[in-house]
């Protein structure tokens, strides 16, 4: 039987390490027993405070009193230290990314913006997307948040394998506040005096990570704009027209928006239009033809 413990470390020359300084590795415990015939397990841990390859040899020591005792191992011990971080960039140019914006965009359509999450460490590393602007009593009292309602991301959490990377999606789909006492959808035509005003959507996220302690912030942007779509005429009178006749009304389609804009009509029985669907340029108009036959 005997005592082990650590006699000293040595830098890659072969020289002590020098006292005060912080050691790259440590051996727990630096003191243990070993029984005759037996063995026993210290653990080596690497805390190395510089990047780069760290590498030292550790000297062991046995406590024993007997003359001509055989001298005990030394082992080298090597590591690579990297910066283990998490990082957001952007999928296309991969510089760093802090915001999305998606600038304009009609209630009701969807606009997606690629992200990619990088783990430049040798593990891996979980992440979640907070939200801490959010209000934290809307779930509980009803309260309708456009913003966190109009902007996401997709997933909003998940775990990165080393020196791995993760797509991730900022979404933003503008949504406005139901109305409760109607259950119609979309848009109706507008007065062209109403005003094509947006409004202004966003959230703070943090990027937070348990592994790496970081909180990375994102901030998610867009403006939500209610489309404005004009007709010349309210109401086509055809009044009498021949059995097995036809009579065209021409009606004009102004798109009141800064935006450019799809547009449909409906086709009801009797009646057909030409065309019935098409696009119209940032306050561009449009002929259609209703044809009663």
């Amino acid at each position: 039987p005997g005592v082990v413990s650590l006699s000293e470390l040595l830098g890659p020359g072969g020289q002590p390490m020098r006292e005060g300084g912080t050691p790259p590795f440590r051996l727990l415990p630096a003191r243990l027993e070993v029984a005759a015939g037996g063995s026993a397990t210290a653990r080596v841990e690497c805390s190395a405070a510089e990047l780069g390859e760290a590498s030292c040899t550790l000297r062991l020591r046995v406590d024993d009193e007997r003359e001509h005792a055989p001298a005990a191992p030394a082992v080298g011990l090597c590591a690579v230290v990297e910066r283990q971080a998490l990082e957001l960039r952007d999928s296309e140019s991969g510089e760093p990314l802090t915001a999305v914006s998606f600038g304009r965009l009609f209630y009701g359509l969807e606009a997606r913006r690629v992200i990619t999450a990088v783990n430049t460490g040798p593990s891996a590393v979980d992440f979640a997307f907070l939200n801490p602007s959010a209000d934290a009593d809307a779930d509980e009292t009803g309260t309708f948040d456009p913003h966190a309602a109009s902007l996401s991301i997709e997933p909003a959490m998940g775990l990165l394998p080393p020196h791995g990377t993760c797509t991730i999606e900022a979404i933003f789909r503008p949504t406005s506040e139901p109305n409760a006492s109607s259950d119609a959808k979309g848009f109706l035509a507008s007065p062209e005096t109403e005003p094509d005003d947006g409004q202004a959507l966003a959230i703070e996220l943090q990027l937070e990570s348990v592994e790496t302690g970081q909180a990375l912030a994102l901030r998610l942007t867009g403006e939500g704009v209610v489309p404005r779509l004009s007709l010349s005429e309210g109401t086509l009178v055809f009044g009498d027209v021949p059995q097995y006749d036809y009579l065209d009304r021409q009606v004009t389609l102004r798109n009141q928006s800064t935006l450019p804009m799809d547009w449909s009509l409906s086709q009801p029985a009797h009646f057909s239009l030409t065309p019935s669907s098409g696009s119209l340029p940032a306050h561009g108009e449009a002929e259609a033809y209703v044809r009663f036959s």
